[in-house]
């Protein structure tokens, strides 16, 4: 296991040096001048020049790359070309709210989506079990936003349970989280009841319900442990979804969130803060894909 871990971590390291050249490299494909997002066509073309050399620009590609991995080692992610405010501190002040947002969201996916699975599993082919896959499909095949406008209609405009939108206490939270959580659970539903009931299935799990070992205990002291490793990589994978933000559901709800500032910095064509987004977002993904990779393989020895 611990040369597992090694192997994995080292590759890490070499994929996220390969995702900064990548995000390095994405301001250079964005079509149009940087200099002229911040300020127009109106400066005379000495001030263009002195602000391309004030942002490196004016430097070769390697040469910018090396200061840019330079900055990045102090956390200096640069300025927005908007707001002129370090974009470090627009990350540390809104990932949390994202955080809070990502771990309700999380909490809803596993409760339901688990829940839901396991007793579908336990009581297969009865109307519960179609009741709930009929809703889980429902709950996979409709997009985030139709999901969203619709809790928001019942939940705050029709009925005033909740407030529409905004950020503040644990109310604010609610809509945006069961927006996101509810769509990961019907998923999650579909994957715990398959698996679960493919472990129920096998020769060894029928030869113990035989001897007289009840389905409820058989599922979740034996069945369960063996369905964790698909689990464990989907949870993971979910969490760093709602970590990165969702630009829609922060959007609508909204929420001052790391996805909001994602679609705020696109639609302002605000190059230095996409980059440092894009960077923040493939780092949580990469992350969040070893981990998986890490937790499999520590609940199951077969893929060491």
């Amino acid at each position: 296991m611990i040369n597992f871990f090694f192997r994995r971590i080292a590759g890490l390291i070499f994929v996220i040096i390969g995702v900064t050249f990548i995000v390095h490299l994405f301001i250079h494909l964005v079509p149009g001048d940087p200099v002229d997002t911040i300020v127009g066509q109106s400066v005379s073309e000495e001030d263009r020049i002195e602000l391309r050399k004030e942002l490196g620009l004016d430097k070769p590609l390697i040469i910018q790359y090396f200061f840019f991995m330079k900055r990045l080692s102090k956390f200096d992610l640069g300025k927005s070309m908007i707001t002129q405010k370090p974009i470090s501190d627009i990350i540390i002040e809104r990932f949390p709210r994202t955080i809070y947002l990502a771990l309700t969201a999380f909490s809803i996916s596993l409760l339901l989506g688990i829940g839901a699975g396991a007793l579908t599993a336990l009581f297969p082919r009865t109307a519960f079990d179609k009741t709930i896959m009929v809703i889980a499909v429902l709950g996979v095949s409709a997009p985030v936003f139709v999901t969203a406008l619709i809790f928001r209609y019942l939940l705050a405009e029709k009925f005033s349970f909740l407030p529409p939108a905004g950020y503040g206490p644990i109310a604010f939270v609610i809509l945006p989280a069961m927006t996101l959580g509810t769509r990961s659970a019907a998923f999650l539903a579909r994957l715990t009841r398959t698996t679960l009931l493919e472990i129920l299935s096998e020769d060894y799990m029928r030869t113990a319900l035989a001897k007289g070992l009840t389905p409820a205990r058989a599922l979740f002291k034996h069945a369960f442990p063996n369905a964790m490793p698909p689990l464990i990589s989907i949870l993971i994978l979910d969490l760093a979804n709602y970590l990165n933000g969702s630009v829609i559901t922060e959007t609508i709800f909204a929420w001052p969130g790391l996805g909001r500032f994602a679609l705020t910095a696109i639609s302002q064509r605000d190059v230095p803060s996409i980059q440092a987004i894009v960077l923040v977002m493939a780092v949580t993904y990469v992350l969040a894909m070893t981990l998986a990779d890490l937790a499999r393989a520590w609940l199951d020895p077969r893929l060491r």
